[in-house]
């Protein structure tokens, strides 16, 4: 697997989205047209140029050979190659993108404050009981950990979030 990524700076956005936006396909153009905010239209060309770029670096594919299609739950393909898999997370000012032969997935977080009652989301029973019995010394980044496995366990699978988190269990034992 491959991953790329890129740290955004939003000052430029106006910029940089008017220099490169006839580079998307003719779907995310459209797409980007309907997105309010200049960060995510920006987030969205980045990912977009960020598989562009890896499919041609590892599968030598150039933009106009892709046909992406989508699953029932919105999980991209390209149409006509089966051994050749992409996905794209973003998180504030980082995007990244993964390639593979395999079928993946991949999630990025910016760790910062957040509601204890995402535990309740994110976690299953067992995983509940650690957190609450104070056997976690930074459960923050303990739980940010867990929600991007989960998360990119689900993307792999194809499903996005339509599976709970609170129903994954992530085995931890130790090698």
């Amino acid at each position: 697997m491959e991953i790329y990524g890129i740290y955004l700076s939003f000052h430029k956005a106006d910029e940089i989205i008017e220099k490169y936006k006839e580079q998307l396909m003719p779907a995310k153009r459209k797409r980007l047209v309907r997105l309010r905010k200049k960060e995510d239209q920006l987030r969205l060309l980045a990912g977009d140029l960020l598989m562009q770029y890896g499919l041609y670096q590892e599968f030598g594919l150039e933009p106009k050979q892709l046909e992406i299609v989508y699953n029932t739950y919105g999980k991209p393909y390209i149409s006509g190659y089966k051994y050749c898999y992409f996905n794209i997370s973003h998180s504030h000012e980082w995007v990244v993108c993964a390639i593979d032969k395999s079928e993946m997935g991949i999630d990025i977080e910016k760790v910062e404050e957040i509601d204890l009652d995402m535990i309740k989301i994110i976690c299953n029973q067992e995983e509940y009981k650690i957190f609450y019995s104070k056997r976690i010394s930074n459960y923050q980044a303990k739980l940010y950990e867990m929600w991007t496995i989960k998360e990119s366990y689900t993307k792999g699978l194809g499903r996005g979030l339509s599976i709970p988190f609170s129903q994954i269990n992530i085995n931890e034992k130790k090698k």
